[in-house]
Order: C-alpha cells, then structure tokens, then sequence
C-alpha cells in the first residue's frame, strides 16, 4: 500500500503466514512496524519515504527468508536491531536516513549494501569484514565517517563507492579482485602501498581528491586498468613517466589538475578511447606540452580545453579515429593543415581562441564552435557539411565572430545548401525519411544585419505569410530553411547570479501555421534551438552571449506534406528556460526557404539557391 495514510500496518499478532511483500513507501504518517513474528514467509519489505517512521521491530529476527530490505529516505530512523536471524537477506538499502549513526550487526550473506547520504553514521563494525559475499558497498556522502574496516576478506566484492566521506583521513584495504573504485571527493593524501596488487581494478576514479598529492609509480601495475579519472586532484603535477605500459587503458582523465608534461609513453596506449588534459597549465600557467600523438590509433576523444597551448602539434591529423576535439580557450594562431585527414571528426570546439585567423579545410564535419573567435577572417572549408539524414544535430556557431570575411562566408552558406541539396540521391530515400518523420536538423549562426539574399521569402519583423509555388510538394521537395535575425537591446548584459550562464540559455522558437486540404489549421511548434531535434542555443549571457546582431539558419524543417496546402504562417520568438519571453533579446527580421534535392526525377521548379 504505498503512499498510504496509515500509522501502523496492524497491531498486536497476526498469523500471515502467506504474505511475502510489505510495500509502504511514500507512507508519510507511518511510526512504526507491526510484529513481524507472524509472518515468517515475508520476502521483501520496502518502507521508503516513510519520513516519521523511527524504529524497527526486533521481531524483524523472525524475518528467516527475507531477502530485500529498502529503508531509502527514513529520516527520524536512528537505529536497527540485529539482524544476524535474517539468513535469507541479500540486499539492505538505507540511504538518506540522516539521523542513523551506526549499523547493526548482520548475516554474512548479503550482496548488496548501501548507506548512501546516512550523513550522521560515524563508523562500520569491525564485524563487517565477513560479509565476504558483499558484490556492492555505497558509502557516498557518510561525512561524520570516520573509518571503514579492512575489507579485503570481501572476496566476492566489485564496487566501492565512497564520495565526500570528508572525515575519512585513510582508504580501506580492499581485495584484489575488485573491478571498480570510486573515492571521489574525499580530503585523502595518498593511496595506500597495496593499491599496486589490484590486479582486477578495471576502473579508478578519484575525482575532486583535492589533498591527493601524487599518483604512485606502482598504479602502473594495474594490467586491468581501463579508466583512470583524476578530474580536479589539483595537487597532482605529473602522471608516472611509465604509465604506457598500462596497456588496458582506454580513458585517462586528469582535466584540472596541476600536470603541464604528458609523458612520451602515453602514445603505447593503443586501446586509448578517451584523453582529458583540459585545464591543465601546470604552475603559473605555463601551458600544457604536448608530446607526439603518434600511436594513439584508436583515440575518438580529445579534450585540451584552457591549457594555455600556443602552438598544436603538426601531426594532429595522425589522429585518424578522432571524432571529438575541445581546443577552447587556447592561444593558438593556426590549426596544421593536416586536421584535413580526420575523415571521423564529428565536433570540433576553438571557441574562446582569440587568436586563429583562418579556419583550415575539413574534410566532413556535423558540428563546429567558434564562439568569440574574435580574430577567425578565413573559412577554408567550403561548406558545413553533414553527411547523411541521420539523428544527429549539426551545429555550426560562430557566435561574436566579428571579422569574419563576408564573401568567404557567403560561399561557405551557398556550399552548404548545395551540399544539403546532394543528400538524396533517390525518391526512395527522400520519400522514407520524410515519412518516418525523421529530421535531420542543422543550424548556422554569425554576426550579420540581413537574412540572406537567397531566402525566397523575407520580412521585417518575428511573422511571416508564404504562399508557395503550385507542385510544392512535389517529391524533390527536401527540407525547408528557416532564418531569424536577432536583436539584442543590451549587449553587455550581465548574469544575475556568477555561474548562472552555465544553464540559462535564451531559446528561439517558431510556430508554423499550415493551411491543410480540408481547410482545418494545424500547427508543429517546435523549439528551433532544444526542442525534440535540437539545433542551437543562444547563452542568456556570460562569455557566450551574442553581443550584436547575428543570423541564425535552420535547416531540415519538414511537414508531413500529403496534408498540407500551399499556404504557411510562421512566427518566430524567444523564450528562456522557463518559458518567459526575455525583453532584451528578440527577433527583428525572418524568412523562409524551400530546398529541392538535386539529380532526382522531375525535379521542382525551384533548385535551391539563387546566385546574386
């Protein structure tokens, strides 16, 4: 009976000798628990929520074949009684009772233990280090903990959790066959020695340890090692100069920490997947030095975000599996030519570098930042390029881009409406994806005054009227593109709170009205930026915010068009994240363009782009 009234389940004894599951979670006005002794068959007993709820029976010693236990969110719980009887129980869950401060003794064969957010627990009996049947143990957020147990009797052990236990001064020993540790957030300054015999540890996070002073040497003798996070332990300046020989590793992850070298051997890592160096400047900030990237075969992720880099390497492109690359907030003056031969990049991110010039050639992309790359003249690529009528979002932002070279720009939108054009090569492929409903948006945005000269229809102001040509909807039709321009009345508009710019984004919407052929009106809102295909978002301020005014494109727009007439009214407006309009941020111009696909059968009359 979950959410229920109740402030007893029963009173005195019952003999229920059939009765195998109690449900009360979410019964906010339970005191207190029945005499279990009458119900020797109970298997599962839930009582989470269950805020006023304070004591458990020690009848619950009757419970031989109970085998799950939920007390998750039992706030005025203070204790539990033994429950060594319980001989069946294998999962015990009690986080967020804030106010239990230890824990009883238990049966040795339980699997799973959680004592998630019990912020008032202080210490684990000793006896726990026969629980040798233990598989998970969840210690996240026990910060009066003061201590756990030798657990290395726990041989059946393969997850420790143990997050913000900011009391706890020393790790456990744990047994070598454990495959996952996560100790992050906790005030430790070093491993202990027997880390090194973890011959099973296949994932090792110790994020947010900001007392962690180094990474041991012996870490290298982790064969089975495939994720190492050290995400902001910014105390430790350099990884093991060996740390090649982990031969296993498919992610390394030391964004924030204090190392300016990455050691030659990190190019053995041929399994490497995954490679985080962001902000990472060393002391002073210096700037990251990058080694040679040659070797890293399989690495699909590359994040140098903030590392103060000057100059990148001319072998970038030896990197053939890469798919995303962060190189924000750097200080560069040129990406190397060969960035061409990542034939697999799907983002690549300069945003915030303030001293590229030219953009070089890409040989396919489905997204690009470049917010505020407020030297960026030259786009070398001739178009934004995205390859199929796939799920995936392709975004090209060159937000506050202010010196970019109009006619290099000009080409460079021509190229990607010619490109959007060639997509389609059969009337199977265009009629199947329209049908399916599938859209494959993509989205441009830059500092411009007017919607482009090509757009068949354009109006001052946020609505429009079109009237389309007769045959429309012939099966050539591809997509539609939508433009807006944007005003803003404050371009120097500041966050109300510091961080808010994080997660406040300004959203541009439309609202497209189709006259249908029983002359009925149906209307497909959809949010241009975040809605169920996303495109774009605009920073509601912070370092992001567009500070003048700027053209935003949308293309892959479609209807399902054997409803639909030849007439169409579109509205366009902003909102933040909580659907309010926002006063210094609107839209002043829009238009509307049908694309065709090219080298179909009887093609439209219209072929997508008219040439000034």
């Amino acid at each position: 009976m979950p959410n229920s009234n109740l402030e007893e389940l029963w009173s005195g004894f019952l003999q229920l000798v059939n009765f195998k599951r109690v449900d009360l979670r979410g019964s906010q006005q339970l005191i207190r628990c029945p005499d279990f002794s009458g119900t020797p068959n109970l298997e599962s007993l839930i009582l989470n929520l269950c805020t006023r709820f304070s004591e458990i029976p020690s009848s619950i010693q009757h419970l031989t074949k109970l085998e799950s236990l939920y007390l998750i969110g039992c706030q005025s719980l203070t204790s539990i009684p033994d429950c060594t009887g319980l001989k069946s129980l294998k999962q015990l869950i009690l986080c967020f009772c804030s106010k239990l401060k230890g824990l009883p003794e238990l049966p040795n064969n339980l699997e799973r233990l959680s004592f998630n957010s019990c912020k008032s627990l202080v210490e684990i009996p000793s006896s726990f280090k026969y629980l040798n049947k233990v598989e998970s143990l969840d210690l996240r957020n026990c910060k009066s903990l003061t201590s756990i147990p030798d657990l290395r009797g726990w041989k059946s052990l393969k997850y420790l959790g143990c997050w913000r236990c900011w009391k706890l001064k020393m790790l456990p020993e744990v047994p070598n066959n454990i495959e996952r540790l996560h100790l992050i957030d906790n005030l430790i300054e070093e491993l202990p020695p027997s880390f090194e015999d973890l011959n099973g540890l296949k994932y090792l996070y110790l994020n947010n340890s900001s007392t962690l002073k180094s990474l041991p040497s012996s870490i290298c003798k982790l064969k089975s090692l495939e994720t190492l996070c050290l995400f902001d332990c910014s105390k430790i300046d350099k990884l093991p100069d060996n740390i090649g020989t982990l031969e296993s590793l498919r992610s390394i992850d030391v964004g924030g920490t204090a190392i300016r070298e990455i050691p030659p051997s990190i190019s053995c890592l041929k399994r490497l997947d995954s490679l985080n160096f962001s902000g990472c400047k060393g002391e002073n900030a210096v700037g990251l030095i990058l080694p040679p990237l040659l070797g890293l075969d399989n690495l699909r992720k590359l994040y140098l975000s903030d590392c103060g880099i000057t100059e990148l390497p001319d072998n970038l492109g030896c990197l053939t599996s890469l798919e995303t690359l962060c190189l924000d907030r750097n200080s560069f003056q040129s990406i190397a030519g060969s960035i061409i031969n990542l034939s697999k990049l799907r983002f690549l991110d300069i945003s915030n570098c303030e001293r590229i010039k030219v953009l070089p050639k890409l040989r396919y992309w489905t997204s690009i930042s470049a917010v505020n790359c407020t030297s960026l003249e030259e786009l070398s690529c001739h178009s934004f390029h995205n390859n199929s009528f796939d799920d995936e979002t392709a975004v090209a932002n060159f937000t506050n881009c202010f010196k970019l070279n109009r006619n290099s720009f000009n080409y460079f939108l021509e190229g990607t409406v010619l490109e959007m054009q060639g997509l389609a090569t059969s009337i199977k492929e265009i009629y199947n994806q329209v049908y399916d409903g599938k859209s494959p948006p993509a989205s441009i945005c830059y500092p411009e005054n007017d919607i482009p000269k090509w757009f068949s229809f354009r109006n001052t102001g946020s609505f429009i009227n079109v009237k389309l040509p007769s045959h429309w909807f012939n099966y050539n039709f591809l997509c539609f593109a939508l433009s807006v321009v944007v005003m803003t009345s404050d371009p120097d508009h500041q966050c109300d709170h510091q961080g808010d710019y994080d997660d406040k984004y300004s959203n541009i919407n439309y609202e497209g009205v189709v006259k249908s052929k029983d002359e009925d009106q149906c209307c497909d809102r959809i949010n241009v930026f975040r809605g169920s295909y996303s495109l774009f978002q605009v920073p509601y301020c912070g370092p992001g915010y567009v500070r003048s005014n700027h053209v935003i494109i949308g293309f892959g727009y479609r209807f399902f068009r054997e409803l639909c007439d030849d007439e169409f009214f579109f509205r366009f407006y902003v909102e933040d994240e909580n659907k309010s309009n926002i006063e210094h941020f609107k839209v002043v111009k829009c238009g509307v363009h049908l694309i065709f696909g090219l080298h179909l059968e009887n093609p439209g009359d219209e072929q997508g782009i008219p040439r000034d």
